[in-house]
């Protein structure tokens, strides 16, 4: 299964090139809302690998997948430090329940693995095209 590190390459790059907003105004046209979710350890999260925890660790990699096909999660991808923020989603959805709805799909959040918390996010228009890009379509 893919990583998304290309996404979270982009991710990045945008966040740091748009650091300087004074000099240009934003161009409304090429903005809109998202939904930006972080995810934490849960109450049940542990580092011990198990067959049952590699399994939902295998399901929520593959829910990711499935939802971002869909083109409801336009990035996602995990933090690289050993704290207890593990990642994020961002996700093209109309209403925050939509939001909460598709997360509860996840099986590391069934399973509270995972906790979530939802931030509505005003970001660029073009973050639709990164999974275009990624899955080639």
């Amino acid at each position: 299964m893919k990583i998304f590190v290309l996404p979270m390459l982009l991710f990045w790059t945008i966040i740091l090139s748009a650091q300087d907003s004074t000099k240009q105004p934003v161009r409304e046209d090429l903005m809109m809302s998202f939904y930006m979710v972080f995810l934490y350890r849960g109450e049940a999260w542990t580092a011990e690998k198990t067959p049952e925890t590699e399994n939902i660790q295998k399901g929520h990699l593959a829910n990711i997948e499935k939802l971002a096909r869909e083109g409801k999660i336009v990035l996602a991808g995990p933090f690289l430090d050993k704290s207890n923020l593990r990642g994020i989603f961002i996700f093209n959805a109309a209403t925050q329940e939509e939001v909460e709805e598709l997360c509860a799909t996840d099986p590391a959040v069934k399973a509270k693995r995972l906790r979530i918390e939802i931030k509505p996010w005003y970001g660029p228009k073009s973050l639709l095209n990164v999974n275009k890009e990624y899955f080639n379509k």
